[in-house]
C-alpha cells in the first residue's frame, strides 16, 4: 500500500482513540492532515500522540465544526490555503448515557442532538457543498457504535446512530452525481482498536476493501 504525496490534503475532525490513530496513520502515509481542535488541551494531546511520526504535515486550527459559522469560516480558510480537499473524515463519539429514554434528562438529550446529529448535518452540508464544486474527493463519517440494528445500544446512542445513518444515505445519494465518494463506517470499540480503524480508512480511500461500492461499511474484528 503506497504512501500519499505531500500534496494529498485531508481533514480529520472528531474525538477519541480512532480520531488520533487516523491522523497518525495519514501522517505516516505522508499526507497533509488538517485538524480542527476545540481546546488547548486537545491540541497538546494531538501533538503528543503524533510526535513520533516524522512524515506528512500536521496543520491544526482552533475551531468548533459543530458551530455553523465557525465551520464555514474554517473551510474557507482551508480552501484558500490548500485548494481542493482529497479526503474528509468525521469521527463521531456517540457516548450517551444508558438511561431509559423516559429517564433521560433534557440536558442529555440536547447534548446528544448537538454533538451527534447537528454536528453531522453541519459538517456534511458545508463541506460537501464545497466538494461538489471540485467534483472529486472522499467524505467518510465514522460512528464509533455498531450499526443501528445492534441490540445493545442505549436509547440515545441508537437514535444518534440512526439519524447519522439517515443523513449519510441522503448525502451519499446527492454527491454521487458530482463524483464524490461518500462512506459511513460503523465501528465497535469493544472489538476494534484505533489502529485497525485507521488502516481501514486508508484502504477505503485506495479502493482496497471488499465492497467499495457500498456506502455503509462495517469494520469486523
Amino acid at each position: 500500500m503506497g504512501s500519499f504525496s505531500r500534496e494529498f490534503i485531508s481533514i480529520v475532525a472528531g474525538a477519541g482513540d480512532a480520531w488520533l490513530k487516523i491522523i497518525s496513520g495519514l501522517l505516516s502515509n505522508n499526507a497533509t492532515v488538517i485538524v480542527p481542535v476545540k481546546s488547548y488541551d486537545e491540541l497538546q494531546l494531538l501533538k503528543e500522540v503524533t510526535a513520533p511520526v516524522t512524515t506528512g504535515e500536521l496543520v491544526t486550527l482552533l475551531t468548533d465544526l459543530s458551530d455553523y459559522n465557525k465551520a464555514a469560516g474554517f473551510l474557507e480558510d482551508i480552501k484558500a490555503c490548500f485548494g481542493n480537499i482529497d479526503l474528509i473524515v468525521l469521527v463521531f463519539d456517540n457516548d450517551c448515557p444508558d438511561n431509559p429514554l423516559t429517564e433521560v434528562s433534557y440536558t442529555e438529550w440536547e447534548r446528544m442532538v448537538h454533538d451527534s446529529i447537528s454536528a453531522c448535518f453541519i459538517a456534511g452540508k458545508i463541506i460537501l457543498q464545497s466538494m461538489k464544486r471540485q467534483t472529486h474527493g472522499m467524505y467518510i463519517t465514522i460512528s464509533n457504535t455498531p450499526s443501528p440494528a445492534h441490540g445493545n445500544l442505549s436509547s440515545l446512542a441508537a437514535i444518534a446512530g440512526c439519524m447519522q445513518a439517515e443523513l449519510s444515505k441522503l448525502f451519499a445519494a446527492e454527491v454521487k452525481l458530482y463524483g464524490i465518494k461518500y462512506y459511513h463506517v460503523f465501528t465497535d470499540p469493544a472489538q476494534e482498536d484505533g489502529h485497525h480503524v485507521a488502516r481501514y480508512i486508508i484502504q477505503l480511500y485506495k479502493n482496497e476493501v471488499k465492497h467499495p461500492e457500498n456506502t455503509f461499511q462495517i469494520i469486523s474484528a
